[in-house]
């Protein structure tokens, strides 16, 4: 009985958990954590969407599209209902960003305009 408990729970630490954890990283090879501050640069193209339509709040939200076409979600620093002044310069553009990742949602601490070749 000790030993079916044992092998069980050994078979969900090594199987279920990683799988779960792993899901919410983009596999994509320009993301570079750094899991001791948890900071990350994401390379990738910066679009927006109308979110929240017809409603008091409706606005941009802010996404980059990496390499792989996976979007990522940019919190943004305004209001919901207001553009975000930094974000808005980089609409359009290669960019690379770095700030903290959860692993839906990025909070941006710095945006520059990727000038890399063959990005």
């Amino acid at each position: 009985m000790k030993r079916l408990i044992v092998v069980m729970l050994f078979a969900f630490i090594s199987v279920v958990l990683p799988r779960n954890f792993y899901s919410q990283v983009p596999d994509n090879k320009n993301i570079v954590q750094d899991t001791t501050k948890h900071k990350t640069k994401l390379y990738g193209y910066i679009f927006t969407k109308l979110g929240r339509i017809n409603t008091r709040s409706e606005g941009l939200e802010y996404y980059i599209q990496l390499e792989n076409y996976k979007e990522i979600h940019i919190n943004k620093k305004a209001a919901l209902f207001h553009d975000d002044e930094t974000l808005n310069k980089f609409v359009g553009k290669k960019v690379k960003i770095e700030g903290e990742f959860n692993g839906t949602v990025i909070v941006y601490k710095t945006i520059v305009e990727d000038n890399r070749l063959g990005m």
